[in-house]
């Protein structure tokens, strides 16, 4: 009994021990915990007791030269069309006998294309033929009639009523002859037109009828296309239709190629739905690559006389009402004396207005004194009243010298 007593003393004397040692380890973690927040806390203060003029931010910087100008350049697109294009067929109707083209063929002018059954018109012609050599002869006997009657007029044979009943005898005869004629150049014409021929040098695009088929009279028979196409529609909008004129040349970009034309004709109404003049420009060069149908881009470019400064998108930040801020480096008071590259600069904020915009730059006007220095980037790092240092980029180098050229 007693030694259970003693073997129960001892283990809750080892069992505090260990809870002593847990409580130990605890306090010393916590104070660790907390001597290393003290030094960051320290290390903190310290850093905001650092002056700023020490840690500049350094900025890129374009220097501002005055234009005179800028050039809007604008890409309008059309297409390459036929100069003729018809659907043809027969003025006549009747039953279709031959079609000696096929789509995809080439015709020359006043080739045959097609033709129609002609056997009901040459037999009203055989007849016709007839009635001319009856009329023909009934002319001749008139004739002879009338030549005899006025031999014997005088003579007393013959009265003055016979010779002219002889005489408007001959004369309906005449006009029996000339009417047969007539009836029989009408059939040679059905014959003529009973022949379907092509209207000018051109392609086959379409055959609508085969052989077999009665025919209204006009009913197309094939679809033909001048081939090569030599001309070319584009609608241009705006006031840049005035840039182009008559018999000008010009550059338009056709199937990834360069390809010269010329103004046909501008078009004297603008289109109520687009608010574009088409423009008809001429291939200089005829060339079986160039299908109708095939889109073709012009780029014009027309210079806006207006004095302004170029500047990268990046020297740009929303402004109030419509415009725009740029920032402006003015030198500090605390060092007027230091070089550029080392001199602190003050960032003061001026409203500008973009006039035009192109990929990655702008032309604005604004009260931008000439070769100011100008933020060319990074504007979400720096606030109005800043102290900056100029840091040229070599992008912005590049911007510069490009900046420098001025629009005449």
């Amino acid at each position: 009994m007693k030694r259970e007593q003693q073997s129960n003393q001892t283990m809750r004397q080892t069992r505090s021990r260990k809870l002593w040692i847990v409580a130990i380890g605890v306090l010393a973690i916590g104070l660790g915990f907390a001597v290393a927040a003290y030094v960051h806390s320290a290390q903190s203060v310290h850093s905001m007791d650092t002056p700023i003029s020490r840690t500049t931010l350094p900025v890129a910087v374009i220097h501002l030269q005055p234009q005179a100008g800028y050039e809007v350049k604008r890409v309008f697109v059309g297409r390459v069309e036929a100069t003729r294009r018809s659907a043809v067929g027969f003025e006549l109707s009747g039953l279709l006998q031959h079609v000696n083209v096929d789509e995809g063929d080439t015709v020359q002018q006043g080739q045959q294309l097609a033709r129609l059954d002609t056997a009901r018109l040459k037999a009203q012609r055989r007849e016709l033929q007839a009635a001319l050599a009856e009329a023909q002869a009934n002319q001749a006997l008139a004739k002879i009639t009338l030549e005899r009657f006025k031999q014997v007029v005088k003579s007393g044979g013959v009265t003055r009523q016979g010779l002219d009943e002889a005489r408007e005898s001959y004369r309906a005869t005449q006009a029996g002859v000339t009417l047969a004629q007539s009836r029989i150049a009408t059939i040679d014409v059905e014959l003529k037109k009973s022949d379907l021929h092509a209207p000018f040098t051109a392609k086959v695009i379409r055959r609508a009828v085969d052989e077999g088929r009665v025919l209204n009279a006009g009913e197309p028979v094939l679809e033909l296309m001048e081939h090569p196409p030599t001309e070319i529609r584009i609608g241009i909008a705006g006031r840049l239709v005035d840039t182009v004129r008559v018999g000008q040349r010009l550059t338009v970009e056709l199937n990834d190629q360069s390809v010269p034309v010329r103004v046909k004709a501008l078009l004297p109404v603008r289109g109520p739905d687009t608010g574009t003049v088409d423009v008809l420009l001429t291939l200089e060069d005829e060339s079986d690559v160039v299908r109708a149908g095939d889109l073709a881009r012009l780029a014009l470019t027309k210079t806006v006389s207006e004095r302004g400064y170029w500047l990268p998108l990046d020297a740009l930040s929303e402004g109030p009402r419509g415009l725009w801020t740029v920032y402006r480096l003015e030198p500090a008071v605390e060092s007027p004396e230091k070089p550029q590259s080392q001199a602190d600069y003050q960032v003061i904020p001026l409203l500008v207005e973009v006039l035009h915009q192109e990929s990655d730059r702008v032309f604005t006007q604004g009260a931008l004194p000439d070769n100011a220095l100008i933020v060319a980037g990074g504007l979400h790092r720096i606030v109005p009243g800043q102290l900056v240092r100029i840091q040229e980029h070599a992008d912005y180098v590049a911007a510069r010298k490009e900046n420098n050229h001025v629009v005449n």
